[in-house]
């Protein structure tokens, strides 16, 4: 670094910074300090320019100074401010003029002037430029100073897209009443004039006296219910417009980028770890394809997708790499990657990268953060927490929660467009240059910070006799010198809703036989008392009520004519049970799915159907045989019968097995063999009784004699029954036993079971 004095200051040159290398002390006075500014860095349509004009003496002599300041062309003069020294409008020469004495030492003296936009359409961009010609020549007669001062105002447009209305609640009930917030924003550092006009809607009123601003006159017209405000809206103070060709920087610390005044930025953390989408985690992961949420405008292309990875850095270019190796200062000589880094360096990212976009269009952004980051040799440094935010106006801010062990000692921290050649560096590879709860805010060129704002804010109340279930969409037309246009807020009005009550069942399987009982949860969701609810019920045809057992806690309930009927209250909030036991006294088949319905009437006239499902679980013989061995014989031969009673249901039952032999046949003696329960047989009548327990079978076995002069071709009809006692159904099986040469038979199953 080397130092040098001039004109009153001592200017240092050189230094670490790759972003602020020079700078100035100031230690006297000098003509040549003498400058003029604007009021605001930007012009706007029917509006004006105050320049303020500083004059500063020397600190070694006393001058004869002047000025001269030709108006700018399409403005016109309007009027002096601050003139204590007598400066003057020359009109015939269409300029502001001043001259007189600046005594040695003597602190500066100011004036200011206005020049007022003329009435024609502007276009964005254009450039008000006022150059003041300032001359010097001292008094003793030696040579003084002659230099201009040039002060360029470009021309913004409002654009007040970006106002919103809302409301301080989504819904609300009679008498209650709601504020309502309407903020006028415009999209650039320029306002102006502009109106609203809220008719209010019906079923609110308006409460007088709610109606507040800051700026401008409004008020309520109680004949056309409707409320009016107007007003211009300005850029504030601390409005700040990069007017250069490539993005510069400012952090919370308050220190800027070379070409930047000064602007506020705030740390404000948005942590996203628990309800955004993680991407990836671990070392040298990235992931492709991710959507920004809106058109994100960047070096003048719109992106719509990024890639994310765990080095700290997102990309716009498609192959969305993860270079561990950081490359800074940006832009860098062949270097092209369209990318903005928050901590780019090797890291390992031990509880993952998250994403999540946020807000209302027009005023969204996307938020990616990186939790727990560590550098990737460096397993013993504290952990970084950090975040990029994409605002959908083209800011981006890159926020440090905790900046970790290495404090930006090898890191990049910055943006670089695809070409290489524009970019703009905050920090790069310097120790201590990110610290804890950093914000660092990068502004595109014609970007800005701070915005022509304001609110109108006002009370209504939810009339006595709005209707239940009712949204009232609020709406108010917002005109300004470029346009018009409505923002609108709907809220939901005497919300009432019984839509979310259940029915609950103590068993989700029933046996033919069983109890059961069946809750029904009446719950009100809404803001509104249900005054006259009411619930009807359908007792399922397949199921007996037990008397006596309908209960509530809260209104009317009763059993009448196969129905379970309740009206009553239930209040916001509340959930009012209703309960009774029935019986299934029907034997359905084992597995029959029961379905009923209850219907939840409001008692306004909004009916909410619930839905509940059972299984009834019942004995099943279904899969229950009778074999015949063998099915064909000798004359005089002899054949086996086996019955399987099975009971693949889920509850036990008592069966019964009957069987009538034909006359001709006769039974072997004590072959008749029965597993479980009692089995006789008397003149050819086979009878067994018995329980069959769930899912078990029980086996019954005996032998029959044909006769020994059968004829060749005769056959005998066995017909056998299996009768379910808890289902009261049987099944029944014709065997048919036949006489034939004696052969090699196949063992032959009975034809299947017929239900009767």
């Amino acid at each position: 670094a080397s130092a040098t004095f001039a004109a009153g200051r001592v200017y240092l040159a050189g230094g670490r910074n790759s972003s602020r290398t020079n700078e100035s002390l100031m230690l006297d006075t000098s003509f040549c300090l003498s400058q003029m500014t604007a009021d605001s860095p930007i012009a706007q349509p029917l509006d004006k320019i105050v320049y303020t004009v500083e004059l500063h003496g020397d600190g070694a002599q006393d001058l004869n100074a002047s000025i001269v300041a030709p108006i700018p062309s399409e403005t016109t003069f309007g009027e002096f401010g601050i003139n204590n020294v007598g400066a003057i409008f020359n009109s015939t020469n269409n300029r502001v003029e001043w001259s007189g004495l600046l005594p040695i030492d003597a602190p500066p003296q100011t004036f200011s002037y206005s020049v007022n936009l003329k009435d024609r359409n502007w276009n964005g961009g254009e450039i008000i430029a006022s150059t003041a010609t300032f001359e010097s020549v001292a008094v003793n007669g030696q040579p003084g100073q002659v230099f201009t001062r040039t002060v360029q105002s470009p021309v913004f447009l409002p654009d007040f897209a970006s106002s919103t209305l809302t409301a301080d609640r989504n819904a609300a009930i009679q008498n209650e009443t709601l504020n309502y917030l309407a903020h006028l924003e415009s999209r650039t550092a320029a306002g102006g004039p502009i109106a609203l006009r809220n008719p209010v809607p019906t079923g609110l009123e308006f409460i007088p006296g709610s109606l507040n601003y800051t700026t401008g006159s409004g008020k309520y017209d109680a004949d056309q219910h409707t409320i009016f405000w107007f007003g211009s809206v300005h850029s504030g103070p601390q409005t700040y417009i990069n007017f250069g060709h490539d993005y510069e920087w400012g952090d919370s610390k308050q220190q800027y980028s070379a070409l930047a005044d000064s602007f506020a930025v705030d740390y404000d953390w948005v942590d996203i770890a628990n309800s955004g989408t993680k991407a990836v985690d671990g070392d040298e992961r990235s992931l492709c394809d991710l959507p920004v949420g809106f058109a994100f405008p960047f070096y003048g292309e719109e992106k719509n997708t990024f890639c994310v990875n765990t080095n700290g850095f997102i990309t716009f270019d498609s192959d969305g790499s993860a270079d561990y190796a950081n490359i800074c200062p940006l832009p860098t000589n062949g270097f092209a990657q369209s990318l903005i880094a928050a901590l780019w360096d090797d890291l390992y990212v031990e509880n993952g990268v998250y994403y999540q976009t946020v807000g209302q269009a027009p005023n969204r952004s996307l938020v990616v953060q990186w939790v727990d980051a560590l550098h990737y040799f460096g397993a013993s440094l504290a952990y970084a927490n950090f975040q990029i935010i994409l605002y959908e106006n083209g800011l981006i801010k890159v926020q440090f929660k905790d900046a970790g062990g290495e404090l930006g000692i090898r890191s990049t921290t910055g943006i670089s467009d695809d070409t290489g050649r524009r970019g703009a560096t905050y920090a790069c590879n310097a120790e201590d240059s990110l610290q804890d709860e950093l914000a660092v805010l990068f502004v595109p060129p014609d970007g800005g910070v701070g915005s022509a704002s304001t609110d109108v804010s006002y009370t209504l109340r939810v009339a006595a006799d709005a209707p239940v279930n009712t949204q009232i969409t609020n709406t108010m037309q917002i005109t300004s010198s470029r346009n018009s246009f409505t923002r609108s807020v709907t809220t939901n009005i005497n919300p009432l809703s019984l839509s979310t009550s259940a029915i609950e069942l103590s068993n989700e399987q029933v046996n033919v036989g069983g109890r059961v009982e069946i809750r029904f949860l009446l719950r009100n969701t809404g803001l509104l008392t249900a005054t006259n609810a009411s619930l009807l019920h359908n007792v399922p045809s397949a199921m007996t009520y037990v008397a006596d057992s309908v209960q509530c806690a809260v209104g009317d309930c009763r059993f009448q004519d196969a129905k379970i009927l309740w009206r009553g209250p239930i209040a916001p909030g509340e959930t009012v049970p209703v309960r009774y036991e029935a019986i299934l006294s029907e034997p359905l088949h084992d597995r029959t799915l029961v379905t009923t319905t209850a219907q939840v009437d409001d008692g306004h006239g909004t009916i909410s159907d619930l839905t509940y499902e059972f299984l009834a679980r019942s004995s099943d013989l279904s899969a229950s045989l009778v074999n015949l061995y063998l099915p064909f014989v000798e004359p005089g031969g002899i054949a086996g019968i086996e019955f399987y009673v099975h009971n693949s249901g889920a509850v036990a039952t008592t069966a019964t097995v009957s069987m009538t032999l034909p006359s001709a046949l006769t039974y072997i003696a004590d072959s008749l063999v029965c597993a479980s329960g009692e089995c006789t047989i008397q003149n050819g009548l086979l009878h067994w009784t018995g329980l069959v327990e769930p899912r078990s079978a029980v086996l019954i076995r005996l032998r029959v004699q044909t006769p020994a002069d059968a004829a060749y071709g005769t056959q005998y009809l066995i017909n056998a029954t299996i009768e379910d006692g808890t289902r009261r159904d049987t099944l029944s099986w014709p065997l048919p036993l036949g006489i034939a040469h004696n052969r090699l038979f196949a063992i032959m199953m009975a034809p299947q079971a017929e239900q009767l």
